[in-house]
């Protein structure tokens, strides 16, 4: 479990990353490649103390059940938004992690501490149209870019980006018919 601060997982021979794990979650065995972005701390627990505890709190596995189903969601909710521009993705994730850092990271004081390759594994997109992108935003005043980091300054004006942009097309059925 990550006690104090905030990682991103890559996967082996990539570098970008594909999640990123903040204060109190869950860190399973994993054969990525964990880069603290910040001052992290974790506890390790054995799979003989962790059965050992889950049979004297069986509330607990309930907790590590629904913390797990929640990692799918956001999984789930990612893998749905590839088929939306590059900029929808970017915004979406861009605001996801603002509201994760202020959650669990208050004393940051809303500071994403992640790099653009980092910021454009977890949106999908290449680092190339990431970093086009953040500069231009950066240049309107809806983000403030630094070494590693970035901060929104203007979150209505970002959100803004999706509702200009065009939509993408319905697909399936539904789709199909209109």
């Amino acid at each position: 479990m990550l006690t104090r601060g905030c990682v991103t997982l890559s996967l082996p021979d990539q570098f970008p990353a594909v999640d990123v794990f903040w204060q109190g979650d869950l860190i399973g065995p994993s054969s990525g490649r964990l880069r603290a972005v910040v001052a992290s701390e974790y506890r390790e627990i054995s799979q003989a103390d962790l059965l050992q505890e889950l049979a004297r709190q069986p509330d607990l596995a309930a907790w590590i059940l629904q913390q797990q189903q929640q990692r799918i969601d956001v999984l789930r909710d990612r893998i749905l938004w590839l088929r939306r521009p590059v900029e929808h993705r970017l915004v979406r994730t861009l605001m996801a992690l603002d509201l994760q850092a202020k959650d669990r990271m208050p004393e940051a004081s809303g500071i994403i501490p992640l790099t653009q390759r980092e910021l454009a594994g977890l949106a999908g997109a290449t680092r190339e149209n990431t970093s086009t992108s953040l500069n231009r935003w950066s240049t309107q005043g809806l983000v403030e870019l630094q070494r590693r980091r970035l901060r929104i300054l203007s979150h209505k004006r970002l959100i803004e980006v999706i509702n200009q942009s065009p939509q993408p097309a319905p697909t399936g059925a539904a789709g199909a018919a209109a």
